[in-house]
Formats: C-alpha cells, structure tokens, sequence
C-alpha cells in the first residue's frame, strides 16, 4: 500500500519528505481491488480445524511474514533500486501470491489483499486481511519503514495480527505480533507487556504521524501538543510501534483500508488499546471483511480520544518545509 498522508515524518531529524501522486482513499481502494480477477481457491490440508485458536498459528505467521520480509529488503537494495513507480512495486503482488498460499495452508478462510483482491474460498467467519508492503509509494523513493500486514478477522474482530517491518528507520528488521488469547505481544521474539491502558497525551510522549508529517511542523506539532510527533510511512507500523509501547498513538489522514490497518489494530487491541475513525466511533469490520476510514486515530483510549477531536484540518498551517527527498544512495562494491 502506497500513499502519504496530508500530515505531511523521519523522527526527530526529519529526514522523510512528502512524497508526490497520492493515491485514492478507502472507498475508491476498495472499489479498485473489486474489478480485479478473482484468485484461484488454494487447497487446504484437511487435518486444519476452521476453530484454529488464533495463537496456535502466530508464529507460523510470523516466520511467513519475515520471510517475504528479506524479499522485500533485497528488493530495496537493488543496484537500481526497487523495481516499479508511483505506489506500485513489482515486488508486492509477487510476494503477496505466496504468502496467499502459505497462509491459507495454515487455515482455510477467506481472503483479502491489496495485490490479489477477494477470494471468499471455504466461506465461514475467518478472513485474512493482508498488505504486502505497507508503504510502497515511500519503499520506491527510498524511505526505511513499510511494512508486511497479515491479519485474521473472526466475526469481524481482529484476532490475529502481524506487522514486520523489514527495514525500520531505526531498528533494522522489527516484528510485532499478538494473537487473541494472549495476555502480552511478542516484539521480534521477546515477550511485551501491555501499556496503553494509562497512555495520555502528554511532554515527551510520542505520536506516530506519516512520514511527510515534518513538512507541515506546525500544524502537526500544534494537533499533537503537548506531545511530540515522529513520522513512519506505514499505518500499521505506526499502530504496532504504540502496541510495544514506543509512543501512545499513531494517526493516519489518508483513507486507509481494512487490509492497511487491520493487523495494527490487532496488536493496539491486544495491549489494551482502541482504533477510532473519524467521527470518534471504534472502527470496525463489515461481515466479508471490508472496512475503510477517512481518518483513523488508535492508541491508548484517553489519547486518542482527545487527538479525534482535535481540528486535523488545519495541519497544513504555517510555513511549509520544502526540501529535496530523502535518497538512499546504494554502492556497489
């Protein structure tokens, strides 16, 4: 998934800048994966039960996502650079037909991707809510921080979520996960305890905004205050960064799709925490696993709550900071 938010982030030293050729929101995303083809129906070992408890597949899903993760990395670090324009890289449809079929030998559900769009498969409550490259239009310029999205849905509740992020801006390869059942998340194999439930907007705490956030310091900074805001391209990382506890909330301004924040929204529920759209409402998911938002806010529930009410509208107030993008420059050697 490819686009910048309005808000304009690379954490405090900005070096992240907006990128050009937003792509559509929610609705109009959601209608574009709907002409696509359908896919094929995968076959399903019969020895998986469709009552699967949701941690009993976490780290098999996890290895699945960290994976395609070193795809994406090796693609990243192409002589050329990454194959594709816009928000669309080769890479992502390719990696998203695997893991398609490694998921859905795991559990047969339902599906929907980004890349592959809908395949209703073996029917029941179960979808599998994937984005392959959560961030694309910044993978392709060169920014560090998208990231592989697997969900599972169960009766429209986020039950399972994974988020990797091959190449963090500061962490190298960072992985989140939680499954339902769980009473902490797991950060790149070590255990994290919940510590949302008493996260507020406060001096030194961290708001996750897009990665173009610092082009507009003023607006955003005045949106987020007292707290400070730190820009990542992907809304689920952003979302999986406040679960671990890096910052109480992360806010998306793009219209994102159930496929973008799903499995972040997995994670920020299982540390306590809610996703709030627009209107303030809690977000949530229609029976053949759509959703889709014109803005989104989650984190801890007394932070978000006062950034859903703030006038986001007016981030693009004073001066704006207009520099030359961010370039990964690759040598050869």
């Amino acid at each position: 998934m490819g686009r910048a938010d309005p808000q304009g982030g690379l954490f405090g030293f900005h070096e992240a800048r907006a990128l050009r050729g937003r792509s559509p929101c929610g609705t109009a995303c959601l209608h574009r994966r709907a002409l696509q083809p359908a896919v094929r129906a995968v076959t399903v070992p019969s020895t998986v039960a469709a009552g699967t408890q949701p941690r009993a597949l976490l780290h098999a899903v996890v290895a699945a996502a960290e994976a395609v993760g070193r795809l994406l990395a090796a693609e990243f670090a192409r002589p050329g650079g990454p194959r594709g324009a816009g928000s669309h890289a080769e890479i992502d449809r390719e990696i998203e037909v695997g893991l398609r079929d490694r998921l859905l030998a795991l559990l047969p559900a339902r599906w929907l991707g980004e890349e592959t769009g809908a395949d209703p498969g073996p029917g029941g409550i179960d979808w599998r809510l994937v984005d392959p490259n959560d961030g694309t239009s910044a993978f392709l310029a060169g920014h560090r921080g998208s990231a592989v999205c697997i969900a599972l849905l169960r009766g429209g509740v986020p039950v399972l979520g994974v988020v990797h992020a091959p190449l963090s801006p500061d962490r190298g390869a960072d992985t989140i996960a939680w499954a339902e059942g769980m009473d902490h998340l797991l950060r790149n194999g070590d255990p994290v305890r919940p510590q949302l439930a008493q996260g507020t907007l406060s001096p030194g705490s961290i708001v996750f905004l897009s990665h173009a956030a610092p082009e507009w310091p003023i607006g955003n900074g005045r949106a987020v205050a007292p707290a400070r805001f730190v820009g990542l391209p992907s809304i689920a990382y952003r979302l999986a960064r406040v679960a671990a506890g890096d910052g109480v909330a992360a806010v998306s301004l793009n219209g994102p799709c159930g496929w973008d924040y799903a499995a972040g929204h997995a994670l920020v529920r299982g540390a306590g925490g809610v996703l709030l759209d627009e209107a303030g409402a809690e977000v949530r998911y229609t029976i053949d696993g759509r959703s889709s938002v014109r803005w989104c806010f989650g984190g801890a529930e007394a932070a978000v709550r006062a950034l859903a009410a703030r006038d986001w509208g007016a981030v693009r107030s004073g001066q704006r900071q207009l520099t030359s993008p961010h370039r990964v420059i690759r040598v050869r050697f």
